[in-house]
Parts: C-alpha cells; sequence; structure tokens
C-alpha cells in the first residue's frame, strides 16, 4: 500500500514542497507558474492533489491542471501551447504535460450546471470526491472540505458530480482511478453510473479503451458482474471482489 497521507497538515506539507524548487523539474514547474501567470492567481487543482495525496511525491506520474483567477497575458502564453476544446490551453514544459484554464471556464459553470462565486466553488464541478481539492500555489493554501482528507485515507471513492460533455470519458478515468489508485471502498452511486454509462459503448470498446490505461480485462469484468448483482443503494462496499484476478468468480 502507498503512503498515504495522516492528515491536511501532511498533504498541506507536500504540496509546499511540490511547488519548491527542491529539484531541476520542479524549478521548471515553478518558472511556468512565474513566466505565465504574472497578473493571476494560480492554483493546483484535482488529480494532481489526489495523487500526492495517495502517494508520496516519489511515485508521482499525473499530468497537472491549474485553474487561474485574473487575466493571462497572450504574449506569456508558451509557444507549444495548444488550445483544448474547453478553452483552455496544453502545454509540455520540461518533463510535466500541462493543462491551465481560467477558474470561471470550467465546463460545468459555463454550462450553468453550478454558479461560480469562489475558487472553493470549483470543488463542486468535479468528476468524484478524490479530485474536489485545490492549492494556492502562491499563498501555501490548501483549499479543501474536511471530508476529503478522510476520503482520501480511507481510499474511498463516490461520484461528486456526474454531468459530463463527455461520460464515455468520465467512466473510463473513473475505473482507471479505482483500479490504479487502489480504491478500498466504493459509493453504490458509481455502480449506477456504470450501469447507465457502459451500455452507450461499442461491443470491446471499454475493453480496448482501459487497456491503453493499464487497466486489465479481468478487472472490468469483476466490475461489471459486481455492478450486475449488487442491489444495495447507499451503504458503500469494500472494492477488493475487484481486484481477484481469476477467470471464473462464483457470487
Amino acid at each position: 500500500m502507498q503512503q498515504t497521507i495522516k492528515n491536511k497538515k501532511n498533504l498541506k506539507s507536500r504540496l509546499e514542497y511540490f511547488c519548491s524548487r527542491s529539484t531541476y523539474s520542479q524549478s521548471l514547474l515553478m518558472d511556468f507558474v512565474d513566466e505565465t501567470f504574472t497578473d493571476c492567481v494560480p492554483y493546483i487543482f484535482g488529480g494532481v492533489i489526489r495523487d500526492i495525496a495517495l502517494n508520496t511525491l516519489r511515485n508521482f506520474s499525473s499530468d497537472i491542471d491549474i485553474v487561474f483567477e485574473g487575466s493571462l497575458d497572450a504574449k506569456k502564453i508558451p509557444t507549444n501551447s495548444k488550445r483544448n476544446k474547453f478553452g483552455g490551453y496544453r502545454c509540455v514544459y520540461g518533463k510535466w504535460v500541462i493543462d491551465f484554464w481560467k477558474i470561471e471556464d470550467t465546463w460545468a459553470f459555463k454550462n450553468g450546471l453550478y454558479k461560480y462565486e469562489t475558487p472553493k466553488s470549483i470543488l463542486s464541478t468535479t468528476i468524484t470526491n478524490l479530485e474536489s481539492a485545490l492549492f494556492d500555489i502562491r499563498k501555501k493554501n490548501l483549499i479543501c472540505e474536511e471530508r476529503y482528507i478522510q476520503d482520501i485515507k480511507d481510499r474511498y471513492i463516490e461520484i461528486n458530480n456526474k454531468a459530463s460533455p463527455n461520460k464515455k470519458n468520465t467512466l473510463i478515468k473513473i475505473l482507471t482511478t479505482i483500479y490504479k489508485k487502489e480504491i478500498l471502498l466504493c459509493n453504490p452511486n458509481v455502480l449506477i453510473f456504470f450501469n447507465e454509462v457502459e451500455i452507450t459503448f461499442k461491443p470491446g470498446e471499454l475493453e480496448t479503451a482501459l487497456e491503453k490505461k493499464g487497466v486489465p480485462q479481468w478487472f472490468l469484468s469483476n466490475f461489471k458482474r459486481f455492478s450486475q448483482n449488487y442491489d444495495q443503494k447507499i451503504i458503500p462496499f469494500k472494492t477488493s471482489y475487484f481486484f481477484k484476478n481469476q477467470e471464473k468468480i462464483i457470487f
């Protein structure tokens, strides 16, 4: 089992170290922040914080999402940046793959699903509870609900916001997270979402997409069997069944 955080102070300490100049690659990341967001307030968001909370920085390998408040000077955007379909940018900076966008332009805000009031508003827009955190890079301030820390410690996942411009990709991300992050507890609303979206895939499409992410077919088979037989809609359940690598599993 990876080295999961013990408390909020522990997570804040990890993030402060991540946003330091302790190594060459970290210095490059801070160069990107300092040069690009001169007139903005940048925040690390979502999966980066989840991964650093679940594991040590030594095992960190995620792309980086940065949201910002303020107006971005177009002249300071790295020349290799490309526009994405949500109005933000993606660039490669050293070893880092970075997506960055104005916080108010987050898809759920622009499409009227949630109202933007403060940076904390974005916590409601994440796919699952495990991405629901922000870190103010300059002020070194961690923004999350108190239950976020306990969910991380429990390795517990639930759907936070199932609205998405691409539900197939959303499902792939959720299943990949459960498998790769060794999630231990799961809310039944994940199964409900799985059953809703899985039927929209063509035969073999979901298996192929997951294999490209490093998720084996036996894991999906286990998940599918369980979702078809589990009728409890309230109580979280242990995910150990999903990780049983065997050809036949009998209930």
